[in-house]
């Protein structure tokens, strides 16, 4: 047995394979997982058992499977860790040995996670179920097949946890020994629809285009993507190396501005939207990919799309990117609503997540909460154009603003009682007990001019006034 531990020998190792074989069986058959191996064995593989002889023989082939074989170069042949490479399929992460790792991590916990989590346990089982069936599955058929299931690991999130793992055993199954990607009946317990739709539409698709394979899988690949490409689309394949591009040369600063130069790209969670954040990958993995609780991704993917339709693969970069932004900008026919704001004034864009709440959002359309929470509002949380005054340079330490504007902070002029706030048609300011109001210039309710801007030459007038009061 190849792997040992620090003592050199193999016990721990080959036991946390033991049990790793042992809990597929539990899961295939029903029976209750057991921690205690003599309790394990005895269920499994007992004259007790009226399986026991077929547990057995899988027990035995799923270790006699690896003899003779170098096992770190067998996955090395098959698998990338963190970049593309041709032949293989990336499992985004520092190695690809799972083997390995299952035998020195099944069964242990950091935390509540579990170190050897269920996404590879089916991994691994599909990677024995080739070894055990080369007779059946050729290496060409394997490769596809393996990347199909990683494709629906990885976007199963919700799917892969140990009250389905009876289904996604029996799926994973028939598509590495069939190439079949298995229907979805109503109350099925499997993998992720959306993601086996798009598999089975992939398979349809390189029938008609098999010169572009390694195109499709580049794109699979990508660290945003982790095997779905629907935002994309099969019928926009001219767009694959576009995509990579754009989120590999580019900013993700840069590209929201983009996105939300061409349109209003934000997705709608329950009762808030979301866009791409600065540097929170997680927030843009979760927008380019479909889901039931989210409305809106396939205006995001005509959006991307169209924002990729206007450059040439040699002409995406930050730089041609601030082109389009500026003309947005600088177009007189660009109404100043809130996709204005959002692309002009970096700071409306700080959100960690994403996140942004309005109230009612037709009839109050610049009444908008930034969040700096992913899903409550009564976390940290700024009203975006106070919160885009408060960090113009020219007001550096003049002013003071809270972090709870849904709880009514307000932005402060610092030694002063002068508070003001920003509403959907004015600005307000308080002092003394009394209200002034600074209507902001709209037509249909929508902006006529800049309101930050408005806004600082409020913000410069009241710190003027201020000023004398001090000095006299």
């Amino acid at each position: 047995f190849p792997y040992r531990g620090e003592n050199h020998i193999i016990d721990d190792q080959f036991m946390r394979y033991f049990h790793f074989v042992s809990d597929i069986i539990c899961y295939q058959t029903g029976a209750p997982l057991e921690k205690d191996e003599f309790t394990l064995a005895r269920l499994l593989y007992s004259k007790d058992n009226l399986d026991a002889k077929e547990n057995i023989i899988y027990f035995k082939n799923a270790f006699d499977c690896w003899c003779n074989t170098d096992i770190e170069g067998y996955f090395e042949k098959y698998f990338s860790k963190n970049a593309y490479e041709d032949q293989k399929v990336q499992l985004y992460q520092d190695t690809v040995n799972i083997f390995q790792e299952c035998c020195d991590n099944y069964g242990e916990y950091s935390g509540r996670n579990r170190k050897f989590p269920l996404s590879k346990m089916l991994l691994l089982y599909a990677v024995n179920l080739y070894e055990q069936n080369q007779h059946i599955i050729s290496e060409g058929a394997f490769r596809r097949r393996i990347r199909m299931i990683r494709n629906l690991i990885w976007n199963s999130p919700d799917e892969v946890r140990d009250e389905r793992m009876k289904t996604l055993l029996k799926e994973t199954e028939t598509i590495m020994l069939t190439g079949e990607i298995p229907g979805s009946q109503r109350g099925d317990l499997g993998y992720n629809v959306l993601q086996k739709e798009e598999e089975h539409s992939k398979i349809a698709w390189l029938n008609e285009n098999p010169n572009l394979k390694e195109e499709l899988f580049h794109l699979e690949d990508h660290d945003l993507l982790k095997g779905s490409v629907s935002v994309v689309g099969l019928d926009n394949s001219n767009h694959f190396s576009k995509f990579r591009l754009l989120f590999n040369n580019c900013t993700k600063d840069q590209i929201n501005r983009a996105l939300l130069s061409v349109g209003d790209y934000s997705q709608l969670i329950s009762w808030r939207h979301q866009i791409g954040a600065r540097t929170n990958d997680s927030v843009w993995v979760d927008l380019l990919h479909p889901t039931k609780q989210r409305q809106g991704f396939d205006n995001t993917s005509n959006i991307l799309n169209t924002l990729l339709s206007t450059f040439d693969e040699s002409d995406i970069n930050d730089e041609n990117l601030e082109l389009l932004i500026q003309d947005f900008l600088n177009n007189p026919n660009t109404p100043k609503d809130w996709r204005y704001y959002f692309v002009k004034y970096e700071p409306m864009r700080k959100g960690n997540f994403g996140m942004y709440y309005w109230k009612n959002r037709k009839e109050e359309p610049y009444a908008i909460i930034m969040m700096n929470t992913e899903k409550s509002v009564g976390g940290k949380n700024w009203e975006v154009f106070c919160y885009t005054l408060f960090n113009q340079p020219e007001f550096a330490n003049q002013l003071s603003l809270g972090g709870y504007a849904y709880q009514g902070d307000r932005l402060k002029i610092k030694q002063s009682d002068i508070e003001m706030a920003c509403f959907n048609d004015k600005f307000v300011v308080y002092q003394d007990q009394s209200a002034y109001e600074y209507l902001i210039k709209q037509k249909d309710n929508v902006d006529t001019e800049d309101r930050v801007e408005k806004g600082k030459q409020i913000l410069e007038g009241l710190l003027f006034d201020a000023d004398m009061e001090i000095m006299e």
